[in-house]
């Protein structure tokens, strides 16, 4: 956990964004052990797990800091609310994990599950999920976007 928590921020997949995607991601395959004490230890509120959430948190306030300073960031996000959020985008499928996998193509931790999960985590880091409502009506789509998927946002089955 500490090699996640000195980890240097580098640049995300595209030059817009600063992640901890990759980091998180390669933390994530190598500590199999780790990665369920944490989902574990993380909802208990202990000293130990307050620790932990701690360091956790202080890590995505680091991202923040980063990515103002890289002038990436909005000047009026929430000052509290962003790393929190920051750190629920990262903590939230691990913790929900038994539950996600039932809905997911691949599971979390597999190779294709954690490629998914960081691009869907980048992207909507970088476009978020509502289209501006003075743009053109009708489906709008990004260079090399996947098809969209609203149709399966709506299915109630699986």
């Amino acid at each position: 956990m500490t090699e996640l928590i000195q980890s240097d921020l580098t640049p995300g997949r595209t030059a817009a964004t600063l992640s901890l995607g990759r980091v998180v991601v390669e933390f994530i395959r190598g500590n199999s052990e780790v990665v369920a004490y944490v989902r574990r230890a993380i909802l208990e509120d202990h000293r130990v797990a307050r620790g932990l959430f701690d360091s956790i948190l202080e890590l995505s306030r680091k991202l923040n800091r980063r990515l103002f300073e890289e002038g990436l960031l909005r000047a009026d996000l929430d000052p509290i609310w962003t790393p929190l959020l920051r750190m629920i985008l990262v903590l939230g499928p691990l913790l929900l994990e038994p539950a996600l996998n039932r809905y997911l193509d691949h599971p979390l931790r597999t190779e294709e599950g954690l490629a998914r999960w960081e691009t869907a985590v980048e992207d909507l880091y970088l476009h978020g999920i509502y289209r501006d409502r003075h743009s053109a009506k009708g489906p709008k789509s990004r260079p090399g976007a996947q098809k969209p998927r609203s149709q399966a946002l709506m299915r109630p089955d699986r």
